[in-house]
């Protein structure tokens, strides 16, 4: 994806590091990024005060991750294709089913809405946090105003 992402016009830098010990200097970005990607890191209260470092006071630390739909009925819908038909039909598309099954296991362990905003706000890092559910909470896209 960041090959795809490279490729394209603009003066965007796309790097790969480890997001807990992120190698550039303090208030160096306007902007940092995670996207489905915060909830396999081992110390997500890490990573956000190490997105937030490297950003300058007023800039914005943007994460984007799959969340638990609330409502009753489409939550327990979603749950169960997340659990009994996304592993299958993953692994026939891809021949990776146990990928799937990752994805299924994870998604469904990791804080979404106010329990990942509480981690947001305990990083003491952010001036302001606004969140949105995503497909009515498959995803959150959250966004931290730096102090």
């Amino acid at each position: 994806m960041l090959d795809v992402a490279r490729r394209k016009p603009g003066d965007i830098t796309y790097d790969v590091a480890d997001v807990t010990a992120l190698p550039y200097e303090d208030a160096s970005f306007d902007i940092s990024s995670i996207s489905f990607g915060i909830r396999n890191v081992h110390d997500p209260e890490r990573a956000l005060s190490e997105l937030a470092r490297v950003v300058r006071s007023g800039g914005r630390v943007m994460i984007l991750e799959f969340g638990q739909p609330e409502g009753r009925i489409f939550g327990a819908v979603y749950a169960f294709y997340r659990r009994a038909i996304l592993p299958r039909l993953g692994g026939a598309v891809t021949g990776r089913r146990q990928a799937y099954e990752y994805l299924e296991s994870s998604a469904a362990r990791f804080p979404s809405g106010d329990a990942f905003v509480r981690l947001m706000r305990e990083s003491g890092s952010f001036a302001s946090i606004e969140w949105k559910p995503l497909t009515f909470g498959i995803a959150y896209l959250y966004k931290g105003v730096k102090v």
